[in-house]
């Protein structure tokens, strides 16, 4: 069975999703806290760790019970690359064992975890959240890291190398992104197949204060989609 330490992380699961995976109809795992506490954050929960685990043994059942009609496995967060990642290989394997495909979800930040998994699982798709341009990590996302341009950086450079199929996020915050910003990112991902900006949903966030800024219109959306577009190969709004 899936290594103790990490399923005791495991904290919410959601059963069916048709939006999560590329594709592919699959289930969801939530896994508990995250290197960064971004303001708009809507799994403040899950980040701030105040949910209890979930029951594996009925995960491991109903993806018996599915096989055929559920396709994939989603693993997200949180963050799922804090940790140990002869945890999250172990997981991983047990679900390939079933005949599922893997995707995970990451900031982005800890390239070694990411590329240290995927030699050793081959999951199958990978999608990178990235917040802003770097130099804002720290002063509003909290991250402890002063090289954010090159850890995510070497993350897209691993979806070439490994040829992992992948697409980056950037979530449309006011105060976290414009014009500019969308540049700095641009350069950062530089060479991806697919990105999307998702809007802002201004419920739910781990900073109240999040919950009075206004969502970027749907002009402004695609000024950014147009900027992108000179960095990479296909952007779309959802």
């Amino acid at each position: 069975m899936s290594d103790i330490r990490l399923s005791s992380n495991i904290v919410a699961w959601q059963k069916n999703s048709f939006i999560d995976f590329p594709r592919t109809v699959s289930t969801v795992l939530f896994f508990s806290g995250c290197n960064l506490a971004c303001p708009y954050c809507h799994n403040s929960e899950i980040v701030l760790r105040r949910l209890a685990r979930i029951d594996l043994n009925e995960f491991w059942k109903f993806l018996e019970l599915r096989k055929g009609k559920i396709k994939g496995v989603v693993l997200t967060g949180g963050e799922l690359t804090t940790y140990p990642s002869d945890q999250i290989i172990s997981l991983i394997r047990q679900i390939q064992s079933y005949g599922y495909k893997v995707k995970i979800d990451t900031n982005g930040l800890l390239p070694d975890v990411i590329s240290d998994i995927f030699l050793n699982t081959r999951f199958n798709y990978l999608a990178i959240d990235v917040k802003t341009s770097s130099e804002l990590y720290k002063e509003k996302l909290h991250c402890a890291f002063s090289d954010v341009d090159v850890r995510i950086g070497t993350t897209i450079n691993l979806t070439t190398e490994y040829d992992i199929d992948s697409e980056v996020r950037i979530t449309a915050v006011p105060g976290l992104l414009d014009e500019s910003i969308c540049h700095k990112i641009g350069s950062i991902i530089c060479g991806m197949k697919l990105a999307f900006i998702q809007r802002f949903k201004n419920t739910k966030t781990l900073d109240p204060s999040y919950s009075k800024v206004e969502p970027f219109t749907d002009e402004e959306l695609d000024k950014f989609r147009r900027i992108l577009l000179d960095y990479v190969c296909e952007c779309r709004i959802r």
